[in-house]
């Protein structure tokens, strides 16, 4: 028996070198290249979720596009930093982030569209029955 092939889904994610900012203040905020937020499905913004490559957990934070930071470099808060245990120059990925209640939504909308595209056929199905009778 062959094992089936799972299809992984691609998550929207960018891989950039850490900096750490220059702005003194709260935690929370991440800023990069105001193209790069375009070119993954993210909006300025949004609550994203920062990792490092080697470790799976992480830090959400708010993402914010910013046109004077070079394009490869994410600037993040010294506390932020720390947190994750990383010092300029660090690659860290900062990927889409949901909540779960979000993520229920989002499959509860995907099961309704499905239920309702089905019911569609079947009543187109049944009207061209009964235009052949």
């Amino acid at each position: 028996m062959e094992k089936e092939e799972v299809e992984e889904i691609e998550v929207p994610k960018l891989e950039l070198k850490a900096k750490t900012s220059r702005i003194k203040g709260q935690p929370g905020l991440v800023r990069v290249h105001e193209s790069l937020v375009e070119d993954v499905d993210f909006n300025a913004g949004d609550k994203v979720f920062m990792c490092t490559p080697e470790i799976d957990k992480g830090v959400i934070v708010k993402l914010n596009a910013d046109k004077f930071i070079p394009t490869d470099v994410a600037s993040i808060r010294k506390r932020d930093m720390d947190k994750l245990n990383i010092q300029d120059g660090d690659t860290v990925i900062i990927k889409n982030y949901k909540k779960y209640t979000e993520s229920l939504k989002d499959g509860y909308q995907k099961i309704k569209d499905k239920i309702i595209r089905k019911k569609d056929v079947e009543e187109t199905e049944e009207d061209e029955e009964e235009n052949k009778e």
